[in-house]
């Protein structure tokens, strides 16, 4: 799950937006600066189709990726901001929100959320981590899990296969069976260090949510060195 954080500077920009009566604003374009880790592929197409549509009202759009790991774009962040220099919009992640809504300004959104019902159809959990005072200050974008499998229809077509896995088990018996029909990569790999980790989360998470939430949410030591975790490394080498 991605989120674009509004910062104070965000609210000078759509107070230009909004507001054309004002004739010496009419000769300013407004300025969003954005910094994410979006920076290629499909998750690179995205941020730029959201730059369009800023400029499509008026306004100029500066994105600033950061590709890696996300400490990467954090200790970024936190140097523009310790600059005074912070970005108007940041891609934050669940409880990224609130810990840094507690170190630069951040923008009210209860009334454009109010205004598109959004509320309504945010499941109540994601909306906590958005409103971490009691006020919106980030909206979800990017609405998934890294667990989350994709799967390619032409290649389920061409593997005659149409039972969605839902274990390990089944999942790797359907990239053998990709691969007899001639499927070269079953599964998407880009092999840098956060898909390296994604896809350890996910083998993990598949095999023992329990063993996930005791090993990586809370570090514990004996879960750590437990079956789980090396038949999660097994099945990350596997993949």
């Amino acid at each position: 799950m991605n989120n674009i954080s509004r910062r104070t500077m965000l609210a000078g920009a759509a107070g230009l937006l909004t507001a054309p009566h004002v004739a010496r604003a009419q000769a300013v374009k407004p300025r969003l600066t954005v910094i994410s880790q979006w920076s290629a592929g499909s998750d690179g197409a995205a941020i730029t189709a959201l730059g369009k549509k800023f400029e499509e009202k008026g306004g100029t759009w500066q994105h600033s990726p950061v590709p890696g790991f996300t400490t990467e774009m954090m200790n970024k962040l936190r140097a523009q901001i310790m600059a005074g220099d912070p970005p108007a919009c940041s891609q934050l992640k669940g409880p990224e929100i609130a810990a840094w809504s507690k170190i630069a300004a951040t923008v009210d959104l209860d009334a454009l959320v109010a205004a598109a019902g959004y509320e309504k159809v945010v499941a109540p959990d994601l909306a906590r981590l958005h409103k971490p005072g009691g006020k919106w200050i980030s909206l979800p974008l990017q609405i998934y899990s890294t667990n989350m499998l994709f799967l390619s229809k032409r290649a389920m077509d061409k593997a005659k296969a149409d039972k969605i896995p839902v274990t390990w088990t089944e999942f790797n018996a359907l990239a053998e069976k990709m691969k007899a029909a001639g499927v070269a990569y079953p599964i998407a790999n880009g092999g840098t260090r956060p898909d390296d980790g994604q896809k350890f989360e996910a083998a993990l998470a598949g095999i023992s949510p329990a063993a996930y939430r005791t090993a990586i949410m809370n570090l514990d030591g004996n879960a750590l060195k437990g079956p789980e975790v090396k038949a999660a490394f097994a099945q990350v080498r596997r993949i």
